[in-house]
């Protein structure tokens, strides 16, 4: 600042601290940010057959459930329940490898308890059910 010779040179150097002030502000919540939202998707990674909830994960996270659905889809472009189905559903696809496992028993190892929504909800996904699609993976 010392070497500034006008109010505008000045100036210019305060609002050039203020903007690396703002940007070193925002650089810390993004990446606090991408944190939680790496926690979120471990916990979900590692307790999928189990029962999730928005409300058991934000707890966790010590965030509102809101504030959590919203950074949550800013990172990852996709919603906590469509992640949490991802999983589930890819799980799933890898123990239809095995003929020994029912379908039911799937669903359930996989966090779902009814089997019907299971199903409709792999229909939904993969455009076959799931015995269809254990066909074709035996078959291919």
């Amino acid at each position: 600042m010392y070497g500034c010779q006008t109010i505008y040179e000045i100036e210019a150097l305060v609002m050039d601290y203020a903007k690396q002030a703002a940007d070193s502000v925002r650089q810390r919540f993004a990446d606090k940010n991408a944190k939680l939202v790496h926690q979120v998707r471990t916990m979900i990674d590692q307790n999928f057959h189990q029962p999730i909830t928005i409300n058991s994960l934000s707890d966790q996270v010590y965030l509102s459930p809101n504030y959590l659905r919203s950074i949550f889809k800013e990172k990852t472009g996709m919603t906590i329940h469509d992640y949490l189905t991802q999983i589930r559903l890819d799980k799933a696809k890898a123990y239809l490898a095995d003929e020994s496992l029912k379908v039911q028993d799937i669903a359930q190892m996989v966090g779902y308890e009814s089997t019907s929504y299971f199903i409709s909800l792999f229909v939904k996904n993969q455009g076959v059910t799931p015995n269809e699609y254990r066909k074709h993976l035996l078959l291919g």
